[in-house]
């Protein structure tokens, strides 16, 4: 078994840029900061899979035919049911949710297990944070030109989670 899901990673600069930022929450609202070389957009968590299962998880990425985007990412939040800040893309692409809807098809045709949630796409920051951030951090933008997607494995450690990529296709 191995846990796995598909995300956005993106490259180490903007990671960095992103790990900048989620400082400046950190500062106001308490909590760990996320380390650069983690920061990534979750776009389907599938838990724990058997290995034999991976090939058609190849298949699934192969099936997405959506086009490259870009996405603003603006918009500063906080969570306190799961007590994590947060940056999300404002306006959301409709192209990013393209991406997701026709992963969770595939994944379902498959008969993977789909969260039916609707989809909110954020980038976390900041993990355990104790409050709302008390004033505003500024609005930070930067944009992020997404070219591919991955599908990663996580291994939960107590020093914290590692990730490795198993999987990466290109967007159109």
């Amino acid at each position: 078994m191995q846990r796995l899901f598909f995300a956005l990673w993106p490259d180490a600069g903007l990671q960095r840029e992103l790990f900048r930022f989620g400082q400046r929450l950190q500062t106001e609202c308490g909590g760990r900061v996320v380390a650069a070389r983690h920061i990534h957009l979750t776009l389907a968590f599938l838990g724990d899979i058997p290995s034999a299962r991976i090939p058609e998880l190849r298949g699934v990425m192969q099936s997405v035919s959506a086009a490259k985007f870009k996405l603003e990412l603006a918009r500063a939040g906080y969570w306190s049911r799961s007590s994590v800040a947060w940056i999300a893309p404002d306006p959301v692409a409709p192209e990013l949710d393209l991406l997701v809807k026709q992963l969770r098809t595939a994944l379902s045709h498959s008969d993977f297990i789909v969260d039916e949630r609707p989809f909110a796409p954020h980038v976390t920051l900041v993990r355990n944070a104790k409050r709302k951030p008390g004033t505003d951090p500024g609005r930070m933008a930067c944009e992020w030109a997404v070219s591919d997607f991955v599908l990663m494995r996580s291994r939960l450690f107590p020093s914290g989670p590692h990730y490795s990529e198993l999987l990466r296709t290109p967007l159109l």
